[in-house]
């Protein structure tokens, strides 16, 4: 499990002032661009692109070990192999003074205590996805990982106060909608599965909800980083060993391909990568847009996945496509338009 770079916190940059009209004029498009790094919007829009491009790298990866490689069969092991690469990363950052990582704060038990129900929550998020995968299929999944993202902006608005005009609402529950329609055909009843299902749902959207509350520390991204992937390593453990994936995946390991051992290395990078993201996303924008970002991405994701994958395209696939991202396209515009609205009030 892993989360974000830092947001970066970059100063103005210092120009020479030139008393020359025309060497005035050319400062003037730098100052701009670091204006819009500082601002709230300018941030949470380079953490949504961040999180969005390190999501698709993560689940591509994921998708290429998982599908593509001869004889590996065990997502588990994939998912705690992520948690200790992005430690070591952390780890390695750390000592030669690459990243800022603060490893002390590790062994305190207050913030172990403030961490450790979101590893707990990441935890049964995985479980009960595992479950559900067992009684429902893909696509029957993927609509109540939606109704989750409507979950999570109705718990935004009450916990956290984020505004919800209708306009939001009504973006939200098109993306609901576009996971139906793209699901149709292979639209199923298991009572044990949509047990699970309802319970990823709540674990999803708590985990996300909480995310916000873990944040609201001294605690920089990459500190988050270390210590939500060292407190997950416990907790996956018993999960990989339960499946029966650990030894197995293990051994694969030590006897694939240099080729395959890299791309578990990236895979292991991406993981880094997503997890750094993710926080920052959720410092910078709010928990309702980083699930929206999470929602929308499996639109490149249909149609990558129909380039290199050879995946199947419907007609009720591409419509519900095509819903989802009118959906992304009206959330933006009600949400840019809601900060309008509350800038214009300052």
């Amino acid at each position: 499990m892993a989360t974000t770079a830092q947001a970066p916190q970059q100063g103005i940059i210092s120009l020479t002032v030139l008393h020359d009209d025309a060497d005035a004029d050319a400062e003037e498009a730098p100052r701009k661009t670091a204006a819009l790094q500082q601002s709230p919007a300018g941030a949470s829009l380079a953490s949504c692109v961040v999180y969005s491009v390190a999501s698709l790298s993560t689940t591509l990866s994921n998708k290429c070990m998982v599908s593509s490689v001869a004889g590996f069969h065990f997502p588990a092991f994939l998912t705690l192999w992520q948690s200790v690469v992005t430690v070591l990363v952390c780890g390695v950052g750390s000592a030669t003074g690459v990243m800022r990582v603060d490893l002390t704060p590790a062994a305190s038990i207050q913030l172990i205590a403030r961490w450790l129900p979101l590893n707990v929550l990441f935890t049964a998020m995985l479980v009960s996805n595992l479950l559900a995968l067992r009684f429902l299929s893909v696509p029957m999944v993927t609509v109540f990982k939606s109704l989750s993202t409507v979950a999570t902006g109705i718990g935004d608005h009450f916990l956290f106060h984020q505004p919800m005009p209708a306009g939001v609402l009504a973006s939200l529950l098109l993306m609901v909608v576009s996971s139906v329609v793209a699901a149709f055909g292979d639209l199923q009843f298991n009572a044990w599965g949509y047990a699970w299902m309802l319970a990823n749902c709540g674990f999803t959207t708590a985990y996300v909800l909480y995310m916000k509350v873990a944040l609201r520390n001294s605690v920089s991204e990459l500190t988050a980083v270390f210590l939500n992937n060292i407190l997950s390593i416990p907790l996956l453990l018993p999960v990989v060993l339960y499946t029966g994936q650990l030894f197995p995946g293990v051994n694969f390991m030590l006897s694939c391909s240099a080729l395959v051992l890299g791309l578990m290395v990236y895979s292991g990078l991406s993981g880094f990568a997503v997890s750094a993201a993710s926080f920052w996303c959720v410092r910078a924008s709010s928990p309702t847009t980083y699930s929206v970002v999470g929602s929308l991405n499996k639109i490149p994701l249909a149609a990558i996945g129909w380039l290199l994958f050879g995946a199947r395209l419907t007609k009720l696939g591409t419509a519900g496509t095509c819903t989802g991202l009118l959906g992304g396209v009206l959330y933006t515009y009600f949400k840019d338009k809601q900060q309008k609205t509350a800038g214009s009030r300052r």
